[in-house]
């Protein structure tokens, strides 16, 4: 079988969400089919190229063009050429892992993570909307063989909103997390964009880790693209209660990429009664954000709607607590682990309530650190990527045929 992947999102920047889970399938899936042959394909200079991440297993092909990418979209766009004459390769299907513009004579599974944009428009900038409306998103699902969701949820949504017959949607859940390198927290620098500040500092040795005065102190953590959905607003009003409630709990540690639409929440940091109390870290190196996990009391996951949720995974596989908003997928995932209402991993709120979330961020702190041990197995059982390559093997061993 020659299966082909769409692998440009691994060069972004920063890999985060869609991207990140990208990487982990297209590794899965080389490592679960050692007798297929996968070409992933990617585009732009060779300082872009640059980006993708190496050490993968030898049944993978990397096929590459120097163009931009931009204009390689726009080449799919006008249908000057195909993803199938840019490798130059014979294809049986093709594995397409986010909507992006890109053009196939060959069948294609998409995966479509979400429909956020559907659900709160209002979080999108109106470049992103005029980009989902020149995708034609919903014709890229019609044409897809098999469109892959992570939850039910998600595939509801896909029926009730674009149509999309039942038979030809599966629900194939992600992995969990997988751990990290023990050490400091290495991070990067906040690009300097005026819209968040940033309070990271990166020490001669090349790791970055938590300001002394916050090491030895306990903090809660939220990691997160800084955007609309991922609802900080919410986060800080409730954090701002919470410290007139317990002005010696922890300090709120917030980890993440510069995003978009965050004006707002600049000026909430700048006016927050505990605003000293408040560390912004930028975004976190793959390798290392598991200690950050380890180290918090607890992780929150204020999100409005997610259509999977990896963080809140990855922070009870490293055994810490977890708040979590309680809609959208991800409501879905946490509540497969809610099996020990005595002592809770995870406490689930409404994502519109501040009180709801103070609340929760006070019961937390009277637990113990330490979640139970069956819901660590629970998880292991439950989310891993090895079990989410196997089902994306079968499908498309369902639609093209053992080849």
């Amino acid at each position: 079988m020659r299966i082909g992947i769409d692998a440009r999102c691994l060069l972004d920047e920063n890999l985060t969400g869609v991207s990140r889970a990208t990487l982990e399938i297209s590794r899965a899936l080389a490592n679960t089919h050692p007798n297929w042959e996968f070409f992933l394909f990617v585009s732009g200079s060779k300082r872009v190229q640059s980006r993708l991440p190496q050490d993968w297993p030898i049944n993978v092909n990397i096929c590459s063009v120097r163009y931009p990418n931009k204009l390689v979209s726009l080449g799919f766009w006008l249908k000057w050429w195909s993803l199938d004459a840019l490798i130059d390769q014979p294809i049986d299907c093709w594995l397409v892992p986010k909507f992006s513009f890109f053009n196939t004579n060959s069948p294609y599974v998409l995966i479509v993570h979400d429909l956020a944009f559907e659900f709160l428009p209002e979080t999108i900038t109106i470049w992103k909307d005029f980009y989902h409306r020149l995708l034609n998103i919903k014709k890229q699902s019609g044409g897809a063989s098999r469109v892959l969701v992570p939850t039910a949820r998600v595939a509801a949504d896909l029926e009730l909103l674009w149509k999309i017959a039942p038979d030809r949607i599966e629900v194939v859940s992600l992995g969990g997390g997988s751990r990290g390198q023990v050490g400091n927290v290495e991070l990067c620098p906040v690009e300097s964009s005026g819209a968040v500040e940033s309070s990271g500092t990166v020490e001669s040795s090349g790791a970055v880790g938590i300001k002394d005065e916050l090491s030895n102190r306990p903090y809660f953590l939220s990691l997160a693209t800084i955007e609309p959905r991922k609802n900080f607003a919410c986060l800080l009003a409730a954090y701002a209660r919470y410290k007139a409630m317990v002005p010696t709990g922890p300090r709120l540690v917030i980890a993440g990429a510069i995003g978009w639409k965050n004006r707002g929440i600049k000026q909430l940091l700048a006016e927050h009664p505990n605003r000293k109390e408040i560390e912004l870290l930028g975004f976190v190196k793959e390798e290392n954000k598991m200690n950050l996990y380890r180290q918090a009391v607890a992780f929150i996951w204020p999100s409005l709607y997610e259509g999977f949720g990896l963080p809140p995974l990855e922070a009870l596989t490293e055994q810490t607590r977890v708040i979590s908003g309680s809609f959208g997928g991800g409501l879905e995932v946490l509540g497969q682990l809610m099996t020990t209402p005595s002592n809770p991993g995870i406490i689930l709120f409404n994502p519109y309530s501040v009180s709801d979330l103070t609340e929760a961020m006070i019961k937390i702190t009277d637990l113990s650190k330490m979640i139970p041990n069956e819901l660590e197995l629970l998880i292991v059982q439950t989310f891993s990527w090895e079990n989410t390559a196997r089902k994306v093997g079968e499908v498309i061993v369902d639609e093209v045929g053992e080849r």
